[in-house]
């Protein structure tokens, strides 16, 4: 049984990716810093997205070319 889902997905933009997901599919903030967002569905928490900046030190390389994002 899966009892916490998490996939992230890249970024130019986190601030615009987290409105749409906070707005308009209301998701719930979860974690927040200046490089990543995790969000989470609000009524299953353990169901979460995090968003991360594409050039951030920790996205694989091979990743951070566009169009990008799951890894």
């Amino acid at each position: 049984m899966i009892q916490r889902l998490i996939t992230n997905i890249c970024s130019d933009r986190l601030p615009e990716s987290r409105a749409f997901y906070t707005t308009l599919l209301g998701f719930e903030v979860a974690f927040d810093s200046d490089w990543y967002v995790q969000v989470a569905a609000p009524d299953n928490p353990r169901m979460e997205l995090g968003v991360i900046q594409r050039g951030h030190e920790l996205v694989p390389g091979t990743f951070q070319q566009q169009p990008q994002g799951v890894y």
